[in-house]
């Protein structure tokens, strides 16, 4: 099929399958996929898809929506666009999608790439993920890319198997937003700066009980964590990471590269956060087993069988604290 996609609009889906399609179309124009736009979609099945359109952005298996998605089930789909790229929605605007099982997805872009969304400013719940490989500039995550949303919106996300590659903010999960409880394992995640086991960067986000195990996080540059790269105004508590390695340059934690602040009066809590046989490797200063350089209340951390380089401030649980008490 040469168009754009094989449905321009739909008010409704429940129990339709999806199989052995191709979509392409080199012309610059926006949104591409299956489905352009959606309405409520629920219980139906996207394998053996093929959509081939890089140099449109909003483009994924469906679009674009503002609708809920749910229960879908996908496998051996590939995704080329521009940006707003998706395996199964490229820009998803204030609703819910959840309960998404997929395997063996090859997602590509340029801006605002998720293995799921593109960039959501809405709520992603409850996917499993396996065999999945992102790739782009950046923005690029194993879910989300850019999550813009006021709560926590990227939760309860099981991701295992795969390579996530990009340059600026990316992760296993999240690129760049809000997100809480996610677990990834066996990842493979590349980029420069803020990178993260979990997100690359996160903001107004309680980062709680999120666990990264066996995973590579390599970053050619600065803010690099094995749960998040760099994040601002969050409370972490209850995260995990274990045989996992860390590699970059300047402010590298085991839990989190870098924690900005907003002021002397708004302090968060570094609590209750393990690290476990993880090994970070850093050409540069502000490194940290726990923490690279904190500006919060550090307390309660274990960092245990690990292997930490660095040149700077270097410690077993934070490498520099500005502010706060350990």
């Amino acid at each position: 099929n040469e168009n754009k996609a094989l449905i321009s609009k739909v008010k409704q889906l429940n129990g339709i399958r999806f199989e052995n399609i191709e979509v392409s179309n080199n012309v610059s124009t926006n949104n591409g996929g299956i489905i352009i736009t959606s309405g409520a979609i629920d219980n139906c099945d996207f394998v053996n898809i093929n959509v081939n359109m890089k140099n449109i952005s909003n483009v994924a298996c469906i679009g674009i929506t503002q609708n809920d998605i749910s229960n879908i089930y996908m496998e051996d789909i590939t995704i080329d666009g521009l940006n707003y790229v998706g395996g199964l929605v490229g820009r998803s605007n204030s609703n819910h999608i959840q309960e998404i099982v997929m395997e063996d997805t090859h997602i590509k872009g340029n801006t605002y790439v998720g293995g799921v969304v593109g960039y959501s400013t809405g709520y992603v719940w409850n996917v499993e993920s396996k065999n999945n490989y992102v790739d782009g500039n950046d923005y690029i995550a194993g879910i989300v890319g850019y999550s813009n949303t006021y709560s926590d919106s990227v939760d309860n996300n099981n991701i295992s198997i795969g390579i996530i590659s990009g340059n600026n903010y990316v992760g296993g999960a999240i690129g760049y937003g809000k997100g809480n409880k996610n677990t990834i394992r066996e990842l493979e995640i590349i980029g420069c700066n803020y990178v993260g086991g979990i997100a690359g960067r996160l903001e107004d986000s309680n980062e709680n009980k999120n666990f990264v195990t066996d995973t590579k996080i390599t970053a050619t540059g600065d803010y690099v964590g094995g749960i998040v790269g760099s994040d601002m105004q969050n409370g972490m508590v209850y995260n995990i990471v274990s045989n996992t390695t860390i590699v970059g340059k300047n402010y590298i934690g085991g839990i989190i590269g870098k924690e900005d602040r907003i002021s002397q009066n708004q302090l968060y809590n570094l609590s209750y956060n393990y690290t476990d046989s993880i090994k970070i490797i850093s050409t540069g200063n502000y490194v940290g087993g726990i923490i690279g350089y904190a500006n919060s209340n550090t307390m309660n951390n274990y960092s245990v069988n690990s292997e930490i380089e660095g040149v700077n401030s270097v410690g077993g649980i934070l490498g520099e604290q500005e502010l706060g008490t350990i």
